[in-house]
C-alpha cells in the first residue's frame, strides 16, 4: 500500500512577498516626492490598490491552502457499520513527507450520532449503525434508511458543504460480508453502491468492495504504525493483534515468511516492509462466544437437560438455501432455549450456574491451542514466524475487554484473568467456593 501523493493548489509565498515589497517601494518613492502631480497621485492610488488586492489574494490562497481536505471511510463489519471521517493535509517538507491525518471525533456532530452508538452506551466513541450490513442483503429500504443513511447524515454535518463534492467516500466490507455467498455479496454491493452514488459525496463503484482478511490485517498494521511514527525505513515497527467480531488478524514484520498465502510486501512512504499477516477465522469476540453457546447446547442436548432438535437437519436443498435454513433453525432454537442454557461464565440471559473452573475449561475448548501445525512455531493451529524480539499492540476487541473491566492499557494478562474470575463469581452466593484456590 503506497502513499498516493497528489498536487494541491498552494500559493507561492515567496513570489507574493516579492511583489508586495516592490509595490511598497514604489508607493514609498511616490510619497517621498510629495505627490506633486495628479498623475503621480493616480499612480500612487493604483499601486496601493494593487497592493491591497495582492494582500487579499494571498490571504485567501493561504486560507484555502490551510483548509484540510476530508476523506470518509465506512467499515462494514460483522456486528455493525461505522463511519470514520479524516482530515488530510500534506506533510511538512514537501513531496515524500508523511501526510498529516487526523480523525474527526463523533462529538463533532453529536446530534447526528445514532442513539445506540452514543458514548454512554458503547466502549468506542464512534458513529455506528447496527446490525451489520449482511442483515440488509435483501432489504434495500433498510440499507438506505437504517444502515447507511444515518452515517451519511453525520458526515454531511462534519464536512463543510463546499467540500462535499470533492470528498471521497470508501466502503470496505470485512468478515461479516465475507461469509455471504457470492450472489448475496453481489446483490448487497449493488445496493451499497446505489446508496453511495446518490449521496452528496464523491464516489466511484470500485470504492465499495469486500476486502480479504489479509488486507484487513495489513490496513490495521499500517494505521497502527502510522500513529506510532514507525513507518519510515529503519524504524522498529509494531505488530498488530486485531480482534474483531468474527476473526482475529495477526500482522507483523518478519525476516522470512515461507508460506506464500500469509506473505505481504507493503511499500509505504518509500519504505518496503515484508509482513506476515494471517486471519484466524471464527476467533473474533462474537464468533467465539457463539461457539461457546453451541458447545454448551450440544452437551446439554446430549444430556437431556435442554430439549430441542438439532439445527440443520432437513431435506437436501441447494447449498445456499441449506445454509440459510440452518442459520434460521439455529437462531430459532437459541431463541427457545437460551434462557435455559447453563453458561458457567455469564449471568444475564442464562441460568445462573457461575463456575470459574468450568468457565476456564470452556474458554480453553473454544480457543483450542492443541490443534497440530504443519510447521513450527505454531499459533492456533497455524504456522507462524517467531515473534521473539517483536512488540505487539492489542487492538479493537481487546480494548473493549479492558475497557469493560476498567483496566489500564498496560495491565498484565494475569490481572485480566484475576478480574475476570471475580466477575464470573461476583453474583455467586459462595464466591470463595466459585473462585476455588
Amino acid at each position: 500500500m503506497a502513499s498516493n501523493s497528489r498536487s494541491w493548489l498552494t500559493p507561492q509565498p515567496s513570489l507574493v512577498g516579492k511583489q508586495q515589497v516592490a509595490l511598497l517601494q514604489q508607493a514609498a518613492m511616490l510619497l517621498h516626492t510629495g505627490g506633486r502631480t495628479v498623475r503621480r497621485r493616480r499612480r500612487l492610488w493604483f499601486v496601493l490598490a494593487a497592493l491591497a488586492l495582492l494582500t487579499a489574494g494571498a490571504l485567501l490562497l493561504s486560507r484555502r491552502a490551510a483548509e484540510p481536505r476530508y476523506v470518509l471511510v465506512i467499515d462494514a463489519g460483522s456486528s455493525g457499520t461505522r463511519m470514520y471521517a479524516y482530515t488530510w493535509r500534506e506533510g511538512l517538507g514537501g513531496g515524500g513527507a508523511t501526510p498529516l491525518l487526523a480523525g474527526v471525533p463523533s462529538s463533532a456532530a453529536p446530534h447526528k450520532v445514532p442513539r445506540r452508538a452514543m458514548p454512554s452506551k458503547r466502549a468506542y466513541q464512534r458513529v455506528e449503525t447496527e446490525p451489520g450490513l449482511d442483515h440488509f442483503k435483501d432489504d434495500a429500504e433498510g440499507l438506505q434508511a437504517q444502515a447507511l443513511g444515518p452515517l451519511l447524515e453525520w458526515a454531511e454535518a462534519v464536512v463543510p458543504r463546499r467540500q462535499w463534492a470533492q470528498t471521497p467516500v470508501f466502503l470496505f466490507g470485512t468478515a461479516g460480508l465475507r461469509k455471504l455467498s457470492e450472489r448475496q455479496q453481489d446483490v448487497l454491493l449493488a445496493g451499497v453502491r446505489g446508496v453511495l452514488q446518490r449521496s452528496a459525496f464523491r464516489f466511484l463503484p470500485a470504492w465499495a468492495r469486500i476486502i480479504s482478511g489479509t488486507d484487513e490485517g495489513v490496513y490495521g498494521w499500517v494505521a497502527l504504525n502510522y500513529l506510532e511514527g514507525t513507518l519510515r525505513a529503519g524504524s522498529d515497527t509494531l505488530g498488530a493483534l486485531d480482534l474483531g467480531g468474527s476473526s482475529l488478524e495477526v500482522t507483523f514484520a518478519a525476516d522470512s515468511v515461507p508460506w506464500r498465502e500469509d506473505a505481504v510486501n507493503s511499500t509505504v512512504l518509500g519504505a518496503v516492509h515484508q509482513l506476515y499477516s494471517h486471519v484466524h477465522h471464527h476467533y473474533g469476540l462474537n464468533d467465539a462466544f457463539d461457539r461457546s453457546v453451541t458447545m454448551l447446547l450440544a452437551r446439554q442436548l446430549a444430556s437431556g437437560s435442554v430439549e430441542g432438535d438439532t439445527p440443520g437437519s432437513g431435506s437436501a436443498v441447494g447449498a445456499e438455501q441449506q445454509q440459510e435454513q440452518q442459520q434460521g433453525a439455529h437462531r430459532g432454537l437459541l431463541a427457545e432455549v437460551l434462557e435455559e442454557v447453563q453458561h458457567p461464565c455469564l449471568h444475564d440471559g442464562f441460568r445462573q450456574v457461575s463456575d470459574y473452573e468450568a468457565c476456564q475449561q470452556l474458554a480453553l475448548a473454544v480457543v483450542d491451542a492443541s490443534v497440530p501445525c504443519s510447521a513450527t512455531p505454531c499459533a492456533l493451529g497455524t504456522p507462524q514466524p517467531s515473534t521473539v524480539g517483536h512488540r505487539f499492540v492489542a487492538l479493537t476487541g481487546f480494548f473493549v475487554v479492558y475497557r469493560f473491566f476498567r483496566l489500564p492499557h498496560n495491565a498484565s494478562v494475569a490481572t485480566l484473568e484475576e478480574v475476570g474470575a471475580v466477575a464470573v463469581c461476583s453474583r455467586w452466593v459462595d464466591a470463595k467456593a466459585c473462585l476455588g484456590n
